[in-house]
């Protein structure tokens, strides 16, 4: 359900509201990402007075907290809440939200990058995709697509032109049937072109 959620919520943007269920942090985030700050923070305080009684849930508001930060431009601020909030996901059981997971350490990455620590920001990527994990947590693979795209332009920034190929060809290989003027696709071109 958090999936339809999340998609409505990128398609009707502020205007949608959930309905009986809980709001998951996975829309907030979705929120956040489309501009939508000031819905993605009510979403984020109805989840405070839900969750307000579950320590391990407070993890995922420190990541929505981190996505709000990163979407009002506040890159430093949402370096320390991401950084901060995924490293106490060691600590959750074996399959506590990891879609969340996924897209805080996707922003971290990326918040990294763009401040110019491209070493902390591969680190983030490469635990973030390292196979055993997302073996176990294959509904994440939709996250990762963009995930290995990070991965793969902060290797071409470096320098790691091997490393940066085979995620290139890793990415071509899972879009072989995407439309040309995917977003990924595109950037992949983009990246061979610099």
């Amino acid at each position: 359900r958090s999936y339809i959620q999340t998609i409505v919520a990128l398609a009707g943007g502020p205007g949608y509201k959930p309905q009986g269920s809980r709001p998951a942090a996975v829309l907030a985030i979705a929120l956040a990402r489309g501009g939508h700050t000031a819905e993605a923070k009510e979403l984020l305080s109805d989840l405070r007075v839900i969750w307000s009684s579950d320590t391990d849930l407070k993890i995922f508001l420190g990541v929505v907290e981190g996505e709000i930060a990163l979407a009002q431009g506040k890159e430093d601020v949402a370096i320390e809440l991401l950084g901060n909030n995924l490293q106490r996901y060691e600590s959750l059981p074996y399959t506590y939200g990891f879609n969340t997971y996924f897209l805080g350490a996707q922003s971290l990455g990326r918040a990294l990058a763009n401040r110019g620590d491209l070493n902390e920001a591969v680190e983030v990527l490469e635990e973030v995709l390292d196979p055993e994990l997302n073996s176990r947590y294959l509904e994440g693979a939709w996250i990762n697509l963009n995930t290995l795209l990070l991965l793969a332009q902060a290797y071409h920034e470096l320098g790691r032109t091997a490393q940066q190929e085979e995620l290139v060809e890793e990415l071509e290989h899972l879009l072989q049937y995407a439309d040309e003027d995917h977003p990924i696709l595109e950037a992949i071109r983009k990246m061979k072109e610099s």
